[in-house]
């Protein structure tokens, strides 16, 4: 083989080299934009999975905020026709009639503290706030902004009061 072949392999051994490290840059840089698109959907796809846990949170939320409403009419006028009972006088029928609106209304509660409502506690003599109360009529008093009299229960869904409780409020 002469010194012209051999050159001519080496020269035509560069070329393909040159052509396969060309191609190897080639595939390299799509394997790194496939590699790069791949992290975009996955990182797309982990925050739609974040948004639509929020979103069914949300949902969940809204539905039991909803549901507890609808029943608070119904906890309030039984808390009004039990309390207008302890001024009457009850015969032994009657008391036990009491006795089962007593349950009715303790098996409301129950059902709304398993879906995450809570009695807001307000008690007499409680300072007044307006993101937790809501004031039905206001008295003078010896007290500014102090709470005379719970007219009705309020509730809450973790931090989040789903009906104020209405009270009575002492003004000088």
């Amino acid at each position: 083989m002469s010194n012209k072949d051999t050159k001519q392999k080496l020269d035509e051994f560069e070329k393909k080299l040159k052509e396969l490290a060309f191609t190897i840059d080639k595939v390299e840089d799509e394997k790194l934009e496939i590699t790069n698109q791949l992290k975009k959907v996955l990182s797309d796809y982990n925050n739609l999975e974040r948004d639509i846990e929020k979103r069914v949170n949300i949902r969940v939320l809204q539905l039991k905020i909803s549901m507890a409403k609808s029943l608070f009419k119904s906890v309030d006028d039984i808390g009004y026709a039990m309390k207008a009972s302890e001024n009457l006088q009850l015969n032994e029928q009657a008391k036990n009639w009491l006795d089962g609106l007593k349950s009715v209304l303790s098996g409301i509660e129950k059902s709304l503290l398993e879906i995450g409502v809570e009695v807001m506690v307000v008690s007499v003599g409680d300072e007044y706030d307006s993101d937790l109360h809501e004031v039905v009529t206001t008295i003078p008093g010896n007290e500014n902004n102090k709470i005379v009299d719970v007219i009705e229960k309020g509730y809450l869904i973790g931090d989040v009061v789903i009906k104020p409780a209405r009270v009575v409020v002492s003004r000088i």
